[in-house]
């Protein structure tokens, strides 16, 4: 113990006595000596391409963009097996990845070629409600899904995920948009400490106000520079039901003008006038759409109630719907609703992109205009795809509500809101169709800016770091004063940048 903070010495006497790296050829890679030597000392948790446990770790992902081939799985279940297999990585030089959920399509964020080791949180499977059930302690290798049907019929809930296949720790350290968070902010405004594996290979347990509260603020948006995470401590909240659902609009040129306003007035007065309220849009076109493309939305109430008048917009006679599943049900039904959706794409390829704007409808139509006109001309020649546009409202109350518990990185100011968040995606079928789907994502990019600023609309820096693609400035989006702090924070818990230069995917704070 530490000044009464909880840090967990990783070395027993016996894990000390097996940190002994000998007998390793030294004709091997940094990950094959890595490997050989987790194999030893952890045979049952160790494994290779041509045992079932590597397979699955190595292919059940969001983007089949993620099957990279590591030299072998590491899925330890406890902190300071993992604490140790870190030690083994900085001795041997290896380069090396951690999964969670798998959900973020960019490969090499949750995966390695041969020339690594995946460290895998599937054995972290733990799920437990604090005595008073204010906290619930969630292991870093469940998905929403495990944790709202853990929950079910205990009337709490957690500021999760919106589907239940999508993971945990990288939702987190990213921010992290919830149903909840226009009541409740960011789903990483919602923990109460994180334990996690820093790189000297001590495990320590981060609180707003202890020792770490420099790591607890960096964990809440600053992503994966500063520690491998073993558990979340979450605050509960009331949820014995909700109402949740998606609803279909159509194809009419009329649905798509309603729709678009719609997204505006809800930016501007929706999420303002109900913070039980949320609306996720999304207009989808592609090889399974003949008929053109077709405007729906995810409707969430946080109660027994479908028709809240902040949703009204999106409801007859103002948008009519094709089909609605809007209706009062529990998270937990919701979650599993959404399996279907994880294996209707399941060995797919999947590609993010996202732009930011102030809530403007001049910018939301020139978005929105821009994306469609420039499908067919980049994507076309591809067999299968699938092109969706989810313009986010989000408004000044998202702000307002994150701003607990010292505060996260992004830092947002309600003042400089309301902002629409776009994720650009992609799906596709193999990997040759890449350079198209790159071309089209970076000419959408590019367009728009120009488009933009020849209207005299300005952008918000600000990126969300969960919907982003690779290469994207995320952190540059950040308050200057708070890169700045990452920065140093990263340097106190990792000075030999083992989380930068080792474990290559993600957004680093040290490139910013």
């Amino acid at each position: 113990m530490l000044s009464g903070i909880v840090v967990t010495a990783v070395l027993s006497a016996t894990a000390a006595s097996a940190l002994t790296y000998q007998n390793v050829s030294e004709g091997y890679s940094p990950a094959d000596k890595t490997c050989d030597y987790l194999h030893r000392t952890f045979p049952d948790i160790t494994s290779f391409s041509n045992q079932s446990s590597y397979i699955v770790d190595n292919t059940n992902f969001w983007s089949a963009a993620s099957v990279l081939n590591p030299a072998c799985v590491f899925a330890p279940s406890g902190a300071e097996d993992l604490a140790i297999a870190v030690k083994a990585l900085k001795y041997y030089g290896s380069p090396f990845a951690i999964r969670g959920g798998g959900h973020m399509p960019i490969g090499d964020s949750n995966n390695i070629n041969s020339t690594g080791v995946l460290l895998s949180s599937s054995g972290f499977k733990r799920l437990a409600l604090s005595p008073d059930s204010s906290t619930l302690h969630v292991g870093p290798g469940n998905h929403w899904g495990d944790v709202y049907n853990f929950l079910n019929n205990t009337g709490k809930s957690i500021v999760g995920g919106r589907l239940g296949v999508v993971g945990i720790p990288g939702f987190i350290t990213g921010g992290g948009i919830s149903f909840f968070s226009w009541k409740y902010g960011w789903s990483s405004a919602n923990i109460a400490s994180v334990t996690g594996v820093i790189a000297s290979g001590e495990v320590v347990t981060a609180t707003p106000d202890n020792d770490f509260s420099d790591l607890f603020w960096a964990l809440r948006g600053g992503g994966n520079s500063f520690a491998l995470i073993t558990e979340f401590e979450m605050i509960t909240i009331p949820a014995p039901v909700v109402t949740v659902g998606t609803t279909s609009y159509g194809t009419t040129n009329l649905t798509k003008e309603r729709w678009l306003d719609a997204i505006y007035n809800f930016a501007l007065y929706g999420g303002e006038d109900c913070h039980e309220c949320t609306v996720t849009p999304s207009a989808s076109t592609g090889t399974q759409y003949p008929n053109g493309t077709t405007y729906t939305a995810m409707k969430f109430f946080d109660g027994n109630d479908t028709a809240p008048p902040a949703l009204s917009n999106w409801t007859s006679p103002y948008l009519n719907a094709t089909s609605d599943t809007f209706a009062a049900t529990t998270m937990t039904e919701w979650s599993q609703s959404g399996l279907a959706q994880f294996d209707s794409i399941h060995g797919l390829r999947n590609r993010f992109h996202v732009l930011s704007t102030y809530a403007d409808r001049r910018a939301l139509q020139i978005i929105h205009d821009t994306f469609f006109a420039f499908v067919p001309i980049h994507l076309s020649s591809l067999q299968t795809y699938i092109a969706t546009l989810t313009p986010m409202p989000i408004s000044k109350q998202y702000f307002r509500a994150s701003k607990v518990r010292g505060g996260d990185p992004m830092d947002l100011d309600p003042e400089d809101g309301p902002h629409i968040w776009y994720e650009m995606s992609v799906l596709y079928t193999v990997e040759r169709d890449e350079e198209y789907v790159s071309a089209f994502l970076r000419a959408v990019d590019e367009e728009v800016k120009k488009m933009l600023a020849a209207e005299g609309i300005k952008q918000p820096k600000y990126l969300y770091l969960n919907d982003a693609d690779k290469g994207q400035p995320v952190f540059e989006g950040y308050p200057a004063e708070n890169v700045r702090k990452l920065k140093q924070i990263r340097h106190k818990y990792d000075p030999e940048m083992v989380f930068t230069n080792q474990m290559p995917g993600g957004w680093k704070v040290a490139h910013a």
